[in-house]
């Protein structure tokens, strides 16, 4: 019996090694890594190569913490090693984890001991999406192909007999498609040092055709402030390749050389811009030019000696006159996308946008006195809604989202990284810092990390007095947030069997993949509200109604410098710094006692603005609706803000009701409808690319037309809602029930 016993032991413990066996297989898809003869030539070949192996389905995309991603990682460090390359500082091998994912770096030393001290980092990410609903993203314009450069440029260097002059920091980052967390975490480092880096060059997608009208182009962003170190650059492109200089303003925060952007060194960014199939399961390598890879690779490889071998570094330099050559390059990139819109498929506002921004290029270019530093600003944020919306008409393709939402969360966050790119960096890292101090994993739960930064600056504030002692406030805010939750196998276990058998799931069914077991957030929101492509708030009254509304706004929010910027501007008073000193110091005003007796006063305040704030911080604290239900039945109202009221009538008391009764006839409608702002409003730097929501009253005609729903119609839809009962629009028989009720 003993033996039996023994005997399905070992037969038991056999069995589980090889179910471990099999699932070693399963999960890398019986893939190995191949080995590479080197050579010193760059080929069309051997890219192909490359950028196979990285879009194998095995690998399943790339995605962090995934096994194909450690596939991806072996196959990068057998080139590493194959190459000489040696690891960063005192680290002991190629990978740095940052608990997000892995980055790579191997470095090539410098041969001029003066200068070898000294980096030129050369970047390209590795990660992807994996499986998104739409399918297994591959990801092979999108970054195999930078990868594949990045890897033949290391080979050619470690092999070529004269050495630059400054060492060679080559990085594939991890985590791009997450915010650059892998670009960032590296600038997190110990051993990062920001006075050795002389330069960047990134690679980010090579071989398409720039928004499928740019086959012969490849951009080169970043440039503008190092027009001397672009000229260089400029003079080894083939005849077969030509460049198009852009400022990294006019294409937004992509790409991990924003890590490095505000070090006042050479940032620069290579890329074959955008192309239908971004981000798609159909980004596949039978789409790339490998012709045009090589010619890439050889140029980059070009601009990489330059940097490295300069007697000096390139400093930035800003002259007074914009980059002609920069407008140039936008006025051809427009002409090429309008000759032919359909190549992304896009809508008529983007084309209406592309168009616009066509005539101001050409009228700069006709005037090139009138083309100043605050008109090309301008110009970049214009350009920055076209490479918008043409992602936009992508993603309406890829995925079934309304677009409006995808609109306001890719402009927020253009907007966002243009006015405060130091407040994405400083995001970034707080991410990283929190992870590496409480070390993420499978089975460890971590506390939940939420970060939200919002900025003001002083050309985004103004504060002007009009007629009969009343004031208008404008200002412009933006705020990114982020949030992390990884439970960890602990905190499912915690959370009940449900949730735990959800982690099971994904453990043993999703290839271990570690942003499937929690959530990584990263969204620009409107703390304030969002209209149209901005975040913003125009209050107009007396001093007194635009300090209640500022207060009001937050009061369940935190309180940020923002607001006692903003209250300090208005008020001229520099001692309140929290909401509530800044509430006390408003009773002290007003005379009121409590804060229900402060919001119940703005709430019958003859200003709509300070009703609206009321409405929406006081339905918490004030419960009663008297006052809400005089608003809703009020015509003089403006028609928005009776909207608002309705749409806090939940109770089925009586009150509630017959305010409900009384506005069945009501045929009251509004529309959104988004206009320019004037141009004589006070923020005239915005008023060329945000929206006002213009709240109009619709005759019934329009109303059939459009399929509006008048308020009317919404009462009857909510009184059978509360009640369980339909009169339909007979006020009579409504009474009649709630007496006999």
């Amino acid at each position: 019996m003993l033996q039996k016993t023994f005997l399905d032991v070992k037969i038991t413990y056999r069995f589980a090694i090889l179910l471990q066996v099999l699932a070693v297989l399963w999960l890398s898809g019986c893939v190995s890594v191949p080995a590479e003869p080197l050579s010193q030539s760059i080929t069309s070949s051997e890219l192909h190569d490359h950028v196979e192996f990285l879009t194998k389905p095995a690998l399943g995309g790339r995605k962090p913490a995934s096994s194909g991603s450690k596939l991806a990682r072996d196959y990068l460090n057998k080139r590493f090693k194959a190459f000489n390359l040696v690891p960063l500082g005192q680290a002991k091998s190629f990978n740095q984890s940052f608990f997000l994912g892995t980055n790579i770096i191997g470095v090539l030393p410098g041969s001029d001991p003066n200068l070898a001290d000294e980096y030129i980092i050369l970047t390209a990410h590795y990660d992807h999406l994996g499986k998104t609903r739409q399918g297994l993203c591959l990801g092979a314009c999108d970054n195999a192909s930078g990868v594949a450069a990045l890897l033949e440029i290391a080979e050619w260097l470690s092999l070529s007999e004269t050495q630059p002059r400054r060492s060679i920091c080559f990085a594939i980052f991890d985590c791009e498609e997450m915010g650059s967390l892998g670009a960032f975490a590296f600038t997190c480092r110990d051993d990062f040092v920001s006075s050795k880096i002389a330069g960047i060059v990134n690679v980010d997608m090579l071989g398409r055709s720039g928004f499928g009208v740019l086959d012969e182009y490849l951009f080169l962003i970043g440039s503008g402030p190092y027009r001397s170190l672009r000229k260089q650059i400029q003079q080894s492109v083939s005849n077969s390749l030509r460049i198009l200089p852009i400022g990294t303003d006019m294409v937004g925060p992509r790409g991990d050389h924003v890590a490095f952007e505000a070090m006042g060194i050479p940032a620069l960014f290579f890329t074959c811009g955008l192309y239908k199939d971004y981000h798609l399961p159909t980004d596949t390598i039978d789409k790339l030019d490998f012709d045009k890879i090589l010619e890439s690779t050889r140029f980059i490889r070009n601009a990489v000696k330059i940097l490295a071998n300069a007697n000096d570094r390139f400093v930035p330099h800003l002259p007074d006159v914009p980059d002609m050559e920069e407008l140039v390059a936008v006025d051809f990139l427009l002409s090429r996308i309008l000759q032919d819109p359909n190549a992304l498929e896009l809508e008529d506002d983007t084309i209406n946008s592309l168009r616009f921004c066509k005539d101001m290029a050409e009228m700069y270019l006709a005037d090139k006195q009138s083309y100043t530093q605050e008109n090309r600003r301008l110009l970049g944020c214009w350009i920055s809604d076209v490479v918008l919306g043409c992602e936009i008409s992508r993603f309406k393709i890829a995925q079934s989202v309304p677009s409006s939402l995808i609109i306001q969360s890719r402009r927020a966050k253009i907007l966002l990284a243009m006015e405060y790119r130091d407040c994405l960096k400083e995001a970034a890292l707080k991410v990283i810092q929190h992870l590496n101090q409480h070390k993420p994993s499978l089975l460890k739960e971590i506390p939940v990390f939420t970060y939200e930064h919002r900025e003001l600056s002083d050309s985004h504030l103004v504060f002007k007095e009009l007629k009969d002692e009343r004031y208008q406030l404008v200002y412009f805010t933006l705020g990114g947030r982020i949030r992390i939750e990884i439970p960890g196998l602990s905190g499912y276990l915690r959370r009940g069997f449900s949730t735990f058998k959800r982690w099971f799931k994904q453990f043993f069914l999703k290839q271990k993949d570690l942003y499937r077991f929690g959530k990584i957030q990263m969204t620009y929101l409107p703390p304030v509200m969002l209209i149209g492509n901005c975040v913003w708030i125009d209050i107009t009254g007396t001093r007194e109604e635009i300090i209640d509304a500022v207060i009001l706004n937050r009061r369940s929010r935190d309180w940020t410098n923002v607001e006692n910027k903003v209250l300090t501007y208005v008020t001229q008073h520099f001692e309140p710094q929290t909401y509530k000193q800044w509430f006390d110091w408003r009773c002290q005003q007003g005379g009121w006692k409590t804060e229900q007796e402060w919001i119940l006063d703005c709430m019958q305040s003859s200003n709509p603005q300070v009703v609206f704030y009321a409405m929406q911080e006081g339905r918490k604290i004030v419960q009663n609706l008297s006052i809400v239900c005089e608003i809703l039945q009020d015509t003089q109202r403006p028609p928005w803000l009776r909207w608002l009221a309705f749409e806090r009538m939940h109770k089925s008391d009586r009150q509630t009701l017959l305010a409900l009764i009384n506005i069945l006839k009501d045929e009251t409608t509004f529309e959104l409808k988004d206009h320019p702002l004037p141009k004589d409003h006070p923020l005239k730097p915005l008023a060329l690319f945000c929206r006002l929501a213009d709240m109009k009253e619709v005759s019934t005609d329009q109303k059939v037309k459009s399929g509006a729903q008048c308020l009317g119609d919404e009462a009857l839809e909510r009184l059978k809602l509360l009640t369980k009962q339909d009169f339909g629009k007979d006020a009579i028989a409504w009474r009649r029930w709630i007496r006999e009720k």
